[in-house]
């Protein structure tokens, strides 16, 4: 070895540039979380000595106070960690050598030497919430780029849309977690609405019966099942809060009087009971339950119960698996996901 190598391994083992370091977490109250300490995120921040203290000196944990997120290795501003027992933020200690700490491929990555540099590129979290999260989208960087650049057009500046970055998630379950992620196959959709006229109201007739002649057509392109998607997706996003209430108390009525598998039986056919499910229950009983939660936490007028429950897949995880949301360009738009 050279003088040089032993000079910068020496320089590695100094104490400003620990190998590991025990963070103190930044506890967010978000309105979608469980009360006080039923709450994982508000467990989680009284084992963080200093986050502990800090808590107390507020009143700490309040039973009628819910904790949506505990951000646990985050460099945002609206929620930085602290190296404990330092005033020294988790950003500032990057600083203090970026590539021991980050690494010289991800420094060199254009994206991240252009949006975050000597920056974390991401945020450590968990969330602990008892209520559905609101539909969300998630673009990749080419279609995050076109958005960005359109509400910056439209409205003279940038709210939603505040970076050029794509949008992924890697979700790993904690306990028992049920999700709607990306968007059916055509022909599970159809069967579905096939064998529910409450949910063939979002539709004109005509959108229906063109996408049914796609997704009966097995030589149909592509193209031709983007498109037939799309059109669906744009009509049932854009469905009137009185065309909703219209459908979910006949929705709810049926399926109360009927069961879960008499009204979207259809989509038993395409997914097995049980199937990576523990609780063994059916993709309709599944459907059934996800669809009674987000009415009583978002109203009968709320589109986006509906849309998730009509396109969307019916992704349910034991503890300890884990899912991939990627961005994408591909109409209708970005990957979607709704949590229950």
């Amino acid at each position: 070895m050279t003088s040089s190598t032993f000079s910068d391994m020496a320089s590695r083992t100094e104490p400003d540039r620990p190998a590991l370091v025990q963070l103190k977490p930044f506890l967010q109250p978000f309105p979608y979380g469980r009360n006080g300490q039923q709450s994982w995120a508000a467990q989680y921040a009284l084992a963080t000595p200093s986050l502990k203290e800090e808590v107390e000196k507020d009143g700490g944990i309040k039973d009628s106070q819910p904790y949506g997120e505990i951000w646990l290795g985050s460099t945002h501003q609206n929620g930085p960690c602290f190296v404990e027992g330092k005033n020294q933020s988790l950003k500032e200690l990057i600083q203090l050598d970026p590539e021991y700490y980050l690494g010289p491929k991800l420094l060199a990555d254009e994206q991240m030497s252009s949006q975050y540099k000597n920056n974390l590129p991401y945020l450590f979290k968990v969330l602990s919430f008892d209520k559905p999260l609101p539909l969300q989208c998630h673009p990749d960087k080419k279609l995050g780029a076109k958005l960005m650049e359109e509400e910056k057009r439209r409205q003279g500046k940038n709210e939603d849309f505040v970076d050029t970055n794509a949008k992924p998630e890697v979700g790993i379950a904690l306990s028992p977690f049920t999700a709607f992620v990306g968007f059916r196959p055509l022909e599970q959709l159809a069967a579905i609405l096939r064998g529910t006229p409450e949910l063939q109201e979002l539709f004109k007739d005509e959108t229906l019966e063109s996408f049914y002649r796609v997704a009966d057509n097995s030589s149909a392109s592509d193209a031709e099942a983007k498109a037939a998607l799309r059109t669906l997706f744009y009509e049932a996003v854009n469905a009137s809060g009185a065309k909703v209430k219209s459908i979910v108390p006949k929705l709810r009525e049926r399926i109360a009087h009927m069961g879960a598998d008499a009204v979207f039986g259809a989509a038993n056919a395409f997914t097995a009971k049980g199937e990576a499910n523990a609780s063994g229950e059916s993709e309709a009983e599944a459907m059934a339950r996800a669809f009674e939660i987000s009415v009583r936490t978002y109203g009968e007028e709320d589109v986006g119960t509906v849309t998730a429950l009509t396109l969307m897949n019916v992704l349910r995880m034991r503890a300890g698996e884990g899912a991939w949301i990627q961005g994408t360009t591909v109409l209708p738009g970005p990957r979607c996901s709704r949590c229950t």
